[in-house]
């Protein structure tokens, strides 16, 4: 295939490449390679320039996630760093959360919503107490409630969609400004599905957008960013894919990025080959594990503490329908009033 790169060509151009063969398992090949690479392109900043690690993920599958606590937990013990966190889960999510959850507010309140969660541990908490995710849905509660807990500051940072239809939704400000700027002139702005080229090549943009702005309002010095794999260097269907990937609009807003993605199967051999300027500062895993959960799945928590006993390290499980469930549902209920509260002021 001559439109493709592979493990060699990510070497060649200065990549590193972890194999976790040893033990798929284990998160702290992964994690100390990561953390390297972050140390290095740190020597070679501009000043002010801050740096994002493109951690891509399988949605199903509870490595990642985990992973990306993990690297969370020892960047924020850095006295000299300041880490802040971006998800690939719609900015609009907490207004549109708040409403369905039986709370008065109307799309036409959900930006103030948003900017008044400046460190989006309100979208946490609602999200923990009343927001159960497809995949790997125990995982993804108890990587908001680390970040809850170590009071990181988070948003969600990807465009706003239509959940029934699985489309952008543009009567969102932001999502509709991005499609009008970006989409190519006579393209209905109602029925861009979520999931094509072209509905994540204007994810990725309203993506970067809320991350710049997330770092300028935090000060982050290092930003920690979840996202699909296909969001990294782009679909290899996509003859442009690459140029609309996060790590390219990343890279053209100035930030020193580092894409880290999780290769399985064929993606060892079938990287985009518009991804090779994006190889020299990346990290590749191969061969952790592909155990994949749904909400239907069983026993997602013991495999969690399973990943947690090989890495050497402790999780804090979060299920739903348990006390901790319960204290975050009286938390919401005490606080959302005073949330809407604020609107009127």
């Amino acid at each position: 295939m001559e439109n493709v790169m592979t493990l060699d060509d990510v070497r060649e151009s200065g990549g590193v490449v972890v194999d976790c063969v040893a033990d798929p398992l284990d998160l702290r090949p992964a994690h100390d390679h990561i953390l390297a690479r972050v140390e290095a392109v740190s020597r070679n900043l501009r000043s002010g320039q801050p740096v994002v690690i493109l951690l891509g993920e399988y949605h199903m599958r509870p490595v990642t996630k985990l992973l990306q606590a993990m690297l969370l937990d020892t960047l924020s013990q850095d006295p000299n760093s300041k880490i802040a966190c971006g998800l690939e889960y719609p900015h609009d999510g907490f207004g549109t959360l708040l409403e369905s959850s039986g709370f008065k507010v109307t799309p036409a309140d959900y930006p103030a919503l948003i900017r008044n969660d400046f460190d989006g541990q309100r979208g946490l908490t609602l999200s923990l107490a009343a927001l159960t995710l497809e995949n790997a849905p125990v995982t993804s509660d108890t990587f908001f409630n680390f970040c809850r807990d170590k009071a990181l500051s988070t948003r969600f940072n990807d465009a706003a969609m239509n959940y029934d239809t699985m489309t952008l939704n543009d009567h969102d400000p932001l999502t509709r400004a991005i499609i009008e700027q970006c989409a190519p002139r006579g393209i209905p702005t109602d029925i861009i599905p979520a999931a094509s080229n072209m509905g994540l090549a204007l994810r990725n943009v309203v993506m970067v957008q809320n991350t710049m702005k997330h770092i300028q309002d935090s000060g982050a010095t290092i930003y920690v960013h979840h996202c699909g794999a296909d969001h990294v260097y782009g679909f290899r269907g996509d003859g442009c894919a690459s140029q609309h990937s996060l790590a390219a609009i990343f890279e053209d807003a100035g930030v020193a990025t580092i894409p880290v993605l999780t290769c399985y199967g064929e993606d060892v051999s079938a990287l985009p080959q518009g991804a090779k300027p994006f190889f020299a500062r990346s990290v590749t895993l191969v061969n952790l594990s592909d155990e994949s959960f749904n909400a239907s799945s069983a026993d997602e928590a013991g495999f969690i503490q399973k990943v947690a006993a090989h890495s050497g390290v402790q999780f804090s499980v979060f299920e739903k329908n348990t006390l901790a469930h319960k204290d975050v549902i009286n938390t919401l209920v005490q606080q959302g009033p005073a949330w809407l509260a604020e609107l009127n002021c």
